[in-house]
Order: structure tokens, then sequence, then C-alpha cells
């Protein structure tokens, strides 16, 4: 288990709450235009309201059937772990519950 009170975080002031709100909590989609097209379907683009990543991919027109696997865009700052550090939904959850006591918010 991680130590949350010693774990070094990536992050910084509000973005570090937010994005440990998504990875702990999940990410709040929200539909914005679309600025590509894919090879097939209707190009579906999803930004989260509380860290900024896009989430992008290909759907039916008709069925709404994904035909492609969701792929992300980061903004900028946005940390990826490597799998042999990442943490579990439940240890960012402590972070995220650490840092709301330090903080207040």
């Amino acid at each position: 288990m991680v130590d949350v009170e010693t774990r070094r975080l990536p992050y910084v002031d509000d973005a570090l709450q937010e994005r440990l709100r998504c990875d702990s909590l999940g990410h709040a989609w929200d539909l914005i235009s679309d600025d590509w097209t894919p090879s097939v379907g209707v190009a579906e683009t999803c930004r989260c309201v509380s860290c900024f990543k896009e989430r992008r991919g290909a759907v039916d027109p008709f069925t709404g059937v994904r035909l492609t696997k969701p792929r992300y865009k980061n903004p900028p700052g946005y940390r990826k772990y490597d799998k042999t550090q990442m943490p579990s939904r439940s240890e960012f959850r402590l972070m995220l519950l650490n840092l709301k006591n330090k903080t207040g918010k």
C-alpha cells in the first residue's frame, strides 16, 4: 500500500485536486466539438470538465455502438503513470482525502 502522507505527487495546486478527483472518482465527461475525422463512423469527442483530458472515438451513427477503442489526449502537464507505479483507485482516494484534510477543499 502507498503511504499517502509521503508519496511524491506530480501535480500542484488546484490541478492536483482535480486530477486526484478524476483518478479516484472517475472523469466527468462532456461532449465537445470534433476537430478530427475518423476513418469509420462519426467522431465522438468528450472532455473531462475537471481535468480537461479528452476522449476520442468513432461510433456507428445508426446504432451508437463504438467502432474504435477510445483514444485519450492529455492536457499540458498531465502526468501519465507507468504501470509499475500506478496507484490503485483506493490509494488515489486516500490521497484525495489527505489533500482535502490539509487544504480544507
